[in-house]
């Protein structure tokens, strides 16, 4: 089952909310003139905890970004702001990776746009149906099913409490979670940063030398434990036994949108090793686009439904929780 698929299930369930639709996809298409796009469907946004309309507009201008080279792709992103102004973003070529929204906008669709051979894009100059182009367009939610059902996902993978033979038994850290990967380390070595996106929790890390040998686990402990062991950064030198987390050190102290993290290595290594470690992270905000799929939607979908059903409940006032 795809995302779309599971938010058309859900409306199935719950079609309003508030007197609004739980849904709100504005049918983001190729616009009538050159290099324009257009809305086919009224959509309701959020912005500031503000209710705006923008109703369905053909020939928007599509904002000029930087020109896309020959044989390749890229996806943009449509936002819109508290004045009802569409604006298109750039994202980098040949990666699979939604632009960031621009502060004070919200996502309202995406395009993929793929370039043969011959021909370059130039979104604001260069039309979508132009020769050697060929361009998606993709509608991504505004509405709050979409929101429901990626609380839901997150919720889950941080962990519930399910009832087992009248016992609570929380469970998390699905094995899809599940992500490993080696990092060369040298003489010296004993910050690494935190090579994993979405990261929960560290599994297990060992050593591997460079005749191939497999070190025990590294033994996880806090920093100041660590610390007290071998304290000496620069001259604490052996194979390392002991591996923590730790935030990276900053100059600019504003809150973080994602943790950044290092992992540290007691003592410091005194020679080449390879770290091989292994993580939980989370999966990805579903959204239509790069992710319209992942385990629970293919494995699943029926718990993230009923899931995302239960995130619904406040909205009905249907939860024991509120008084």
């Amino acid at each position: 089952m795809t995302f779309n698929e599971l938010i058309t299930l859900f409306t199935r369930y719950i079609h309003r909310l508030n007197d609004i639709d739980v849904v709100q996809m504005c049918g983001l298409a190729e616009g009538t003139n050159n290099a324009t796009i257009k809305t086919i469907s009224a959509i309701v946004y959020q912005l500031y905890n503000q209710q705006f309309t923008k109703a369905a507009t053909d020939n928007i201008a599509m904002t000029v970004c930087a020109q896309q080279p020959v044989s390749s792709f890229c996806f943009y992103i449509v936002s819109i702001d508290v004045l009802g102004a569409v604006k298109v973003t750039k994202g980098t070529n040949n990666t699979y990776v939604l632009p960031n929204t621009p502060q004070g906008e919200s996502l309202i669709g995406a395009i993929k746009v793929v370039t043969d051979a011959s021909h370059t894009f130039t979104s604001g100059t260069t039309d979508l149906s132009a020769a050697g182009i060929t361009a998606a367009c993709y509608d991504i939610d505004t509405g709050i099913a979409a929101t429901l059902i990626n609380e839901a996902q997150r919720k889950m993978e941080r962990g519930i409490v399910v009832n087992l033979n009248g016992y609570p038994v929380r469970v998390s850290d699905f094995d899809h979670m599940k992500v490993r990967t080696q990092i060369p380390i040298v003489f010296g070595n004993y910050a690494i940063n935190n090579p994993f996106p979405n990261y929960k929790e560290l599994i297990n890390a060992h050593l591997i030398d460079s005749a191939g040998h497999n070190y025990p686990e590294l033994v996880r402990m806090e920093y100041n434990e660590a610390m007290y062991l071998y304290p000496y950064l620069a001259s604490s030198h052996s194979r390392p036994l002991i591996i923590s987390r730790i935030p990276s050190s900053e100059t600019d102290l504003s809150p973080d949108i994602f943790p950044t993290l290092q992992f540290l290595l007691r003592p410091s290594c005194d020679t080449n090793y390879t770290l091989d470690i292994q993580a939980y992270q989370y999966s990805p905000d579903l959204d239509g686009v790069i992710y319209s799929t992942d385990w629970w939607t293919l494995n699943a979908p029926e718990i993230l439904l009923l899931g995302a059903l239960v995130e619904a409940a406040p909205y009905l006032k249907e939860d024991e929780r509120i008084v």
